[in-house]
């Protein structure tokens, strides 16, 4: 199985499979969305939401860290611990409390005192691991202790930029139908090079789909695709290289030594791209000896042949 991320029907069929009870479902998306709104004021670029592209889990992430993890069965809920103390006190709950000793094994159990710190990068953070059917009883007393942990993750952790284009826009938008809350989407800034790197360990995952599977997602009405605030870096090139090259070139392609494939409308001339030898950004000089003057075709085969 491969999930969309920005897929509306891959999100209701994985999110209603984690929890087939309508009533139940709307309850702890109600949670989540009330979440992400939180979040979202104190940083609306440092949180997302992850479909996990095999469809184990719907994670809420703030900042690096983990915050909102909804799979089959149960859902975890991370809190500051010293809150959870006091919010818990005298009560006796059917929670099972989640932390990682120093060599990074899983702890649990039902008392909170055992639990080391579950996240490094938040002291006194635990995990909450509640069961879907029992969540609505336990709302109200971890709703506080998980504010609290979303207030010191968004704030002192930061998101890594694969997390960003992990974003799930798909589930934003079923859970907004569900709720019907208003939800706002992460302004992300990111580097182009990233966005070039995930898209293509992306395509190589969809070429292994099989042509009904990948024909489905094509035809799929209705994605949302992932908007990011795009900050690259660009080299100024020297325009008097570049029409010295063009010029010298004479309107045909130095590698096919074809005339170029059409007139520009702008100048008036054969259309004709620049092209550095070695890139500038392994360290090639932008001068007429690595540069030279092709056709869109061999331009494009320089680059990906």
């Amino acid at each position: 199985m491969f999930i969309s991320r920005e897929s509306f029907r891959d999100a209701k069929k994985i999110i209603e499979i984690f929890i087939p009870e309508a009533k139940l479902r709307k309850t702890i998306l109600d949670f989540l969305a009330d979440k992400i709104i939180y979040a979202h004021k104190i940083n609306e670029n440092n949180w997302n939401l992850n479909l996990d592209k095999n469809g184990r889990f719907l994670r809420f992430n703030t900042g690096h860290e983990y915050c909102i993890q909804i799979s089959k069965d149960n859902i975890l809920v991370l809190c500051i611990k010293e809150k959870l103390k006091k919010l818990i006190k005298g009560k006796n709950l059917n929670i099972v409390f989640q932390g990682y000793s120093p060599a990074k094994d899983k702890i649990q159990s039902k008392d909170l005192s055992k639990i080391p710190d579950c996240l490094a990068k938040v002291p006194n953070s635990v995990g909450c691991v509640i069961q879907h059917e029992n969540f609505h009883k336990y709302i109200s007393i971890i709703d506080k202790a998980n504010n609290d942990f979303i207030k010191f993750a968004i704030q002192n952790t930061t998101m890594l930029p694969v997390m960003k284009l992990a974003h799930s826009s798909g589930a934003i938008k079923y859970i907004k139908n569900i709720t019907d809350k208003d939800i706002p989407p992460p302004i992300y800034t990111i580097s182009f090079e990233h966005i070039v790197k995930f898209e293509e360990k992306t395509q190589d995952e969809i070429k292994k789909l099989p042509p009904d599977e990948l024909r489905l997602k094509a035809l799929e009405k209705g994605k949302v695709p992932k908007k990011v605030i795009v900050n690259s870096a660009h080299y100024i090139r020297d325009p008097y290289v570049a029409e010295y090259v063009k010029r010298e070139a004479n309107g045909i392609c130095q590698d096919c030594k074809k005339p170029a494939p059409f007139i520009n409308k702008k100048t008036g001339e054969p259309y004709l791209e620049i092209h550095h030898l070695v890139p500038l950004s392994q360290g090639g000089s932008d001068t007429i000896d690595n540069v030279i003057a092709l056709c869109p075709n061999c331009h494009r085969k320089r680059h990906y042949g």
